[in-house]
């Protein structure tokens, strides 16, 4: 009977120690770089926006004409424009982070 409880407390032992192992080579160590990872990227993009200066495309628009500014408000053709714009260049800084460009 001792030999029997003896062979599942080893047993068990070894089982607890697998598992524990997983989680701290595996599970700990991917959340600690995928967190550091995220971190840096929110952080980076806190920057960029800081540096990017804001585009002025009501200042370009003022030279067209009545009947076409009518149209372009209507449709809102200076937030599309500045929205395209914005994403490019988010879109280039992204390609030049490593592991997700």
């Amino acid at each position: 009977m001792g030999a029997i409880i003896s062979a599942l407390a080893g047993s068990l032992f070894t089982l607890m120690t697998t598992v524990l192992q997983f989680i701290l080579q595996s599970v700990v160590i991917k959340f600690v770089v995928f967190f550091v990872l995220f971190f840096v990227v929110t952080e980076f993009f806190d920057l960029l926006t800081s540096i990017i200066p804001e585009f002025d495309i009501d200042g370009l628009m003022a030279d067209i004409s009545s009947g076409g500014a009518y149209f372009i408000n209507l449709f809102k053709i200076d937030e599309g424009v500045s929205l395209i714009l914005t994403a490019y260049i988010y879109r280039f800084a992204i390609r030049r982070i490593p592991l997700l460009g």
